[in-house]
């Protein structure tokens, strides 16, 4: 008669693959196989069927993973994707493959006046010299992101903001906000329909020379600003306009659109 007692050895290791996850966030392969002690191939059989049932992702460019956003809300204080992150993913994994030379990044709100990188499809290439930014926030006045944000966001959710930058923000954000500049730059977000990163603007320790130029669309969610996609190019290799005429504005916004079904 068999032992009632006899534990399931593969869920035992599944379920500490969960717990690695939940207590570190996302974790390359090697940090897995170090913090399990389990082999490569054994963990990549886990590893697989977890993100079959849907309880563990993989990013699009590190290939880190980490528990999904429904696993994470199932065991609480687990570290887990953002939910956006996950309903994005299947579009710019397209953009992606493609063929479209540009990258794409998707910012979200963190808390009033600051957002967050939590998905991109950026490999390290010709057009993208920056690796994967993830965690990066990026100025809601001198990003693209930040503009087409705050552009389409509500009166009281674009004055949260606002407020909030007056109060922490940088010097340099807090003068071109009282210099009218600002106006007139959500004033052209508007009336084009996405956001473009000011020039000679760059995230200091994360992003250097060469210049980056990038445009930013909406991601709309019950008639509210969820999240925003770009598409980044190297100035150096071609400008706004020439971004404008290949048609990339249309593709973004369709990739947005596509988006937002999925929330």
């Amino acid at each position: 008669m068999r032992d009632p007692q006899k534990q399931i050895r593969a869920l035992g290791r599944g379920l500490d693959i969960i717990e690695n996850l939940a207590g570190s966030g996302r974790m390359s392969l090697a940090a897995l196989r170090r913090g399990s002690g389990l082999s490569n191939a054994t963990l990549l059989r886990i590893l697989a069927t977890l993100q079959a049932r849907g309880w563990v992702r993989r990013s699009l460019v590190d290939a880190k993973y980490e528990l999904t956003h429904e696993t994470g809300m199932f065991l609480r204080n687990a570290r887990h994707a953002h939910p956006l992150a996950e309903a994005a993913s299947p579009t710019m994994r397209d953009l992606g493959d493609s063929g479209l030379p540009y990258p794409s990044d998707l910012a979200a709100v963190q808390k009033p006046g600051v957002i967050e990188i939590v998905e991109t499809n950026r490999k390290k290439g010709p057009h993208a010299p920056v690796h994967a930014p993830y965690g990066v926030h990026p100025s809601m006045l001198f990003s693209a992101h930040g503009k087409a944000f705050i552009a389409f966001s509500d009166t009281a959710t674009r004055d949260l903001h606002l407020t909030a930058i007056r109060r922490t923000g940088t010097r340099e954000e807090r003068l071109w906000l009282d210099s009218g500049q600002f106006d007139a730059a959500i004033a052209e977000t508007r009336r084009v329909g996405y956001g473009v990163r000011a020039r000679e603007y760059w995230v200091r320790g994360i992003e250097d020379l060469p210049e980056m130029g990038a445009i930013a669309m909406p991601i709309f969610s019950q008639g509210h600003v969820a999240a925003t996609i770009s598409v980044l190019w190297l100035e150096e290799h071609c400008s706004l306009a020439e971004i404008v005429q290949n048609g990339i504005p249309g593709i973004l916004e369709t990739a947005a659109a596509q988006i937002a079904a999925n929330l």
